[in-house]
């Protein structure tokens, strides 16, 4: 059973070239969630996900339409080992952010709205260093700025220091 659940929204058009990349600088379990933005950081235990709970998500989503956002520029959190690429508009990640905390108030974070952004690199000393953000611009200059699809909300459970999807709840289609 897991005790600790994210809410995310995937990418679902992520190449599968930046799919290797992270693959190789994720040097960390939560490498098992694909490319992502989380929206809620702690959220129910899967044991507590019952149908009335993925109805609300579900209805949750259904408020919210598909949409396209573009990912750019590199970013390090360096003192956690973390290069990311930020999402942009981030009103959407908001949007949705606000709408769980408004549907599920126990899970209200602190002050504001967190960092949004999309994990490329974390753990070893590398992932927040210079020489990596250099090289990851180099492989992926042609592509900059990404532009990427959100179609679903997703729900991901960490199960013995192994993170596995639970379920997704899609957005309306465009």
């Amino acid at each position: 059973m897991s005790t600790r659940t994210v809410c995310v929204i995937p990418v679902s058009n992520v190449p599968d070239e930046l799919k290797a990349f992270r693959q190789n600088h994720i040097h960390h379990p939560g490498a098992a969630i694909p490319l992502h933005t989380t929206v809620l950081p702690y959220f129910l235990a899967d044991a507590d996900l019952t149908n009335e709970v993925i109805g609300r998500l579900q209805a949750l989503a259904d408020g919210f339409m598909s949409f396209e956002y573009f990912a750019q520029p590199i970013c390090a959190f360096p003192t956690s080992r973390t290069l990311w690429l930020s999402p942009s508009p981030q009103s959407h990640f908001e949007q949705v952010t606000e709408a769980l905390c408004s549907e599920f108030p126990q899970f209200r974070g602190g002050v504001g709205y967190p960092v949004y952004h999309l994990t490329i690199a974390y753990g070893a000393e590398e992932a927040a260093s210079p020489e990596l953000a250099q090289r990851f611009v180099e492989q992926f200059k042609p592509q900059l700025p990404f532009r990427f699809i959100a179609d679903e909300l997703a729900v991901y459970g960490e199960f013995d220091d192994t993170w596995k999807h639970i379920l997704s709840v899609p957005f309306r289609s465009r």
